[in-house]
């Protein structure tokens, strides 16, 4: 099936859907997928940032998520 048969056979069933919870709910992912499109421009200091962060983990100065949730349950039991 090309796109555009695809493209009209969704179309088609979009058409006979009466349910508007349904409809939002498709409109949501619809938008979501058209993010996921979009290139996100970085400022000077967010991409620092990620310079600064890449070179502590390089040098192994960062916590494993692992860890970080072992240190949270010992908190929580005090």
């Amino acid at each position: 099936m090309t796109a555009v048969q695809l493209r009209n056979s969704l179309v088609e069933k979009i058409n006979s859907i009466d349910d508007t919870t349904f409809l939002k709910a498709l409109n949501v992912i619809i938008d979501n997928s058209q993010v996921r499109k979009q290139v996100f421009q970085l400022n000077s200091s967010q991409r620092k940032s990620i310079q600064i962060s890449r070179e502590e983990i390089r040098k192994g100065k960062f916590i494993s998520h692992e860890d970080v949730i072992k240190k949270q349950a010992k908190w929580l039991k005090k």
